[in-house]
């Protein structure tokens, strides 16, 4: 995995912790049979510093999980739409979440 590039922007732990404890959902990837990409939003607690969400006996996530076990955890905090989007100020986004299936 790459070293972050923008290190000013890392968080400690106790702040990823803070977060994740203050967080909406999180998005959780995995990879599927084919090497897929496969996310999906889920509610989640913390609970001694491990993540825990409901998760059927069967199903695409136990799958994956089954094949391959790479997986990336993203925590959505407090979400907030800004009211204009300018391409040279690259944090003036919103932050929505959205899961994509490409075709390749």
């Amino acid at each position: 995995m790459k070293e972050l590039r923008r290190k000013d922007r890392a968080l400690t732990d106790e702040e990823a912790i803070a977060l994740l404890n203050r967080a909406e959902y999180g998005v959780l990837s995995t990879v599927n049979e084919n090497g897929k990409p496969y996310g999906v939003p889920l509610n989640f607690c913390v609970i001694d510093q491990y993540i825990y969400f409901h998760c059927a006996v069967e199903g695409q996530k136990i799958d994956n999980f089954k094949k391959d076990k790479s997986v990336s955890f993203c925590a959505v905090g407090n979400t907030e739409l800004l009211p204009v989007c300018d391409s040279k100020k690259s944090n003036k986004i919103s932050r929505n979440q959205v899961t994509l299936f490409p075709k390749f």
